[in-house]
């Protein structure tokens, strides 16, 4: 897959998301160094208690330009400031959550202070533009409804003080 298809479906996918009210922006791959490029978008209305969460999605480099598949990614920023966070609590919750999610990795980002969830997807490489589209679209629902009902517990976790 070349990676000017990819810059077109990541900035399809940016008009897209604005045309459902959701902020999202596109960064040039110059911009990103990312094949492609990058969106970044802000989910809103998450959990019970309407959190938002940060995305941010993007391809992953291909080892060469033969690979047979190209990883799309799908990353969301749950939370920034861990200062307060219960870290026993939250790695155990993490650690439940990725045991009994089907797809994707909850992490602690120790260094950076941030809770974030993280799925990766190889796509095809040979794959029309219009399917390859509607696969970015399920790699991204899939995120949100893994995220979406565990938002509440994570962010309780994250705000005791």
């Amino acid at each position: 897959m070349d990676v000017k298809m990819k810059g077109m479906l990541l900035e399809r996918l940016r008009d897209d998301l604005v045309s459902d009210l959701i902020a999202a922006e596109y960064t040039s791959e110059e911009d990103s160094g990312l094949p492609g490029g990058l969106v970044s978008a802000m989910f809103d209305s998450l959990g019970m208690s309407s959190g938002d969460v940060f995305g941010e999605i993007f391809f992953m480099p291909d080892p060469d330009e033969d690979a047979e598949v190209s990883y799309f990614i799908c990353a969301m920023l749950i939370a920034d400031d861990l200062e307060n966070a219960d870290m026993e609590a939250l790695n155990k919750a993490v650690s439940k959550l990725n045991h009994t999610s089907p797809v994707g990795v909850f992490y602690v980002d120790y260094e950076g202070g941030r809770l974030l969830y993280k799925l990766g997807v190889p796509l095809p490489s040979e794959i029309k533009e219009d399917d390859l589209y509607e696969e970015m679209n399920i790699v991204i629902g899939n995120a949100l409804s893994i995220v979406d009902p565990a938002l509440d517990e994570l962010m309780g976790i994250v705000e005791r003080v």
